[in-house]
């Protein structure tokens, strides 16, 4: 499962409530500078943004151009089922280290380029 929390008093208390629970094994993690995190995430959504352009252009006859907007988007609720099997995995002592952790950060960007 994945939880958002908006706050440290949040994770908080989700840790203290996991660590209360028999049927659960989890681990609270957080980025060390979030910041920077988000920096270089939305850095790369970028660099996606102009390869896919170019591949769109290429394809559809159309020179991309300049941006013309860049807007935050609604969060995708989408599922990862490889990083769950590989959680779950680990949880279970079935495979993979168990002192290697991963996590995320997620933004969803709406990016228009003009086209000629």
């Amino acid at each position: 499962y994945s939880v958002v929390v908006n706050s440290e008093t949040e994770v908080q208390k989700i840790k203290d409530l996991l660590e209360n629970e028999a049927r659960v094994k989890a681990s609270v993690l957080k980025y060390a500078d979030e910041t920077k995190a988000e920096e270089l995430l939305i850095k790369k959504i970028m660099d996606k943004a102009r390869a896919r352009v170019a591949v769109i252009g290429m394809n559809s006859g159309l020179k991309p151009g300049r941006i013309l907007e860049v807007k935050e988007g609604k969060q995708g609720g989408g599922f990862d089922m490889e990083s769950y099997l590989t959680q779950v995995m680990k949880m279970s002592g079935m495979g993979g280290s168990t002192d290697s952790y991963t996590g995320s950060l997620s933004k969803t960007f709406v990016v228009k380029f003009a086209a000629e």
